[in-house]
């Protein structure tokens, strides 16, 4: 069934500059967090985030508490998740304050805010479509800004197939955060590219900024990035279909084609040689299963409360971490969640995650064309920054934003149903009394 679009049902009163203040509150911190070094000004959004997200504390607050009431079943569950994952860090950290560390607690009580704001103040495709492209225009500058830093590079540095010298790193950053940065924006891009009601102009446009981030990543030689696209195509392909998708295909494909010509051959062969050099018997890629069960041994350590915030570096640098040559991290974001904060805290992020995926597939099933986009581009989202952080240390904030403001969307669409159908259902027992009356009369 699909949703005809009608003027949003506001859950509470709340005046609309203050949903996008905070919405481009937490797209700063994004970009500040995540921009890469050469950006100008990073340094002092760096210094300003959390000014910035105390600010956000402040606008949400006395929403949270004038609307609690008003918020669907699914904003309450994520937003008492948020915070008892907060509560858990915090007991966490009271009971091993050897090995936490409290910068990463307060980039915990950053993230929750933010994520419970978006997820309490969102309430139409509007704003969370404005979410979407706040991150495509980051990850875009990012790319961008990255190339054009990195690219002198390529004629200084030797490349070669046997190890990572001149490995393109990570376009200012790691390349696998790199990646994981780009997936969202990707999926967007893919998303927005696929969608047969649109122009299509538009159309080209969106599949021609997907290519340019799919060249990006797979230049910068991240293997977890470099299968994330595929994990992230199949995803949005399998939603869209394989018709909706031919002109994004076409675009990438001609991208791809364009790339491999302007670097040549040698180059393209050095990446392709760089990205398959680790996939050999005995590499680390291939043995992350060993790595991951070699790190379980400190969750069983602690298994209820762990070891407390950002302690995966306190227990490397105690020499008490178990671990294979004791100072392999794990490369799983979960495992450091369960080492960290224990299977309370890893039950509860993992159910952040899966309201975010369920309301994603709702909005998919049952809204229009720009619902349905958005719909497709959070799962694919969503699906790629789940795949990278089963293979990486890092968490990373838009997966949280992205199903925060997926279930927001999700309980204003269940409101507008609401209305229609009790509209129609007024409707239908009005014309059966008047059928009924006018029966009577004739009787």
């Amino acid at each position: 069934m699909s949703i005809r679009r009608v003027a949003p049902v506001r859950g509470f009163p709340q005046s609309t500059w203050v949903i996008y203040m905070i919405l481009s509150l937490a797209l700063l911190i994004v970009a500040a967090r995540e921009g890469i070094d050469e950006l100008p000004f990073i340094n002092v959004l760096r210094v300003l985030k959390y000014p910035i997200g105390f600010l956000a504390a402040v606008l949400i607050v006395p929403i949270l508490v004038n609307g609690w009431q008003k918020n669907s079943r699914s904003q309450k569950w994520f937003m008492v998740l948020g915070f008892l994952t907060l509560v858990s860090a915090i007991l966490s950290m009271m009971l091993n304050p050897e090995t936490s560390i409290l910068s990463y607690l307060i980039i915990l009580i950053e993230w929750v805010f933010l994520s419970v704001s978006i997820v309490s103040v969102v309430n139409d495709t509007r704003q969370v479509r404005f979410l979407f492209l706040g991150l495509l225009l980051i990850g875009v500058i990012n790319v961008g800004w990255g190339i054009v830093a990195n690219v002198p590079m390529l004629e200084e540095v030797n490349f070669s197939i046997q190890t990572e010298t001149g490995r393109f790193g990570g376009i200012g950053l790691d390349a696998n955060y790199f990646a994981m940065l780009a997936t969202i924006p990707l999926a967007y891009a893919l998303a927005s590219g696929s969608d047969s009601k649109s122009r299509f102009i538009s159309r080209v446009a969106f599949s021609v900024i997907a290519a340019f981030i799919m060249v990006a990543i797979v230049w910068s030689r991240s293997r977890s990035g470099s299968l994330s696209i595929l994990v992230i195509l199949v995803a949005v392909m399998g939603l869209r279909g394989f018709k909706n998708s031919l002109i994004s295909g076409s675009f990438i494909l001609l991208g791809f084609m364009f790339f491999a010509l302007m670097i040549g051959f040698d180059e393209m062969s050095n990446i392709y040689y760089g990205l398959l050099s680790r996939w050999e018997v005995g590499s680390q890629a291939l043995g992350r299963p060993e790595i991951w069960s070699a790190a379980l041994g400190n969750v069983s350590d602690s298994p209820i409360w762990g070891w407390g915030p950002g302690a995966l570096q306190s227990l490397i640098t105690l020499g008490i971490y178990e671990g294979i040559g004791g100072f392999i991290k794990p490369h799983n974001a979960w495992i450091i969640v369960a080492i960290e904060r224990g299977m309370i805290g890893l039950i509860l992020q993992i159910a952040m995650v899966f309201l975010g995926f369920r309301s994603s597939l709702r909005i998919y099933r049952m809204g229009g064309s720009s619902e349905r986009t958005l719909g497709v581009a959070a799962l694919g989202g969503l699906c790629g920054q789940v795949f990278m952080s089963l293979t990486l240390g890092g968490m990373p904030l838009g997966i949280y934003l992205v199903s925060a403001a997926m279930i927001a969307l999700d309980a204003n669409l269940s409101r507008q149903w609401l209305v229609i159908q009790t509209e129609i259902d007024l409707r239908a027992k009005t014309s059966m009394s008047a059928a009924s009356l006018s029966q009577w009369v004739r009787a």
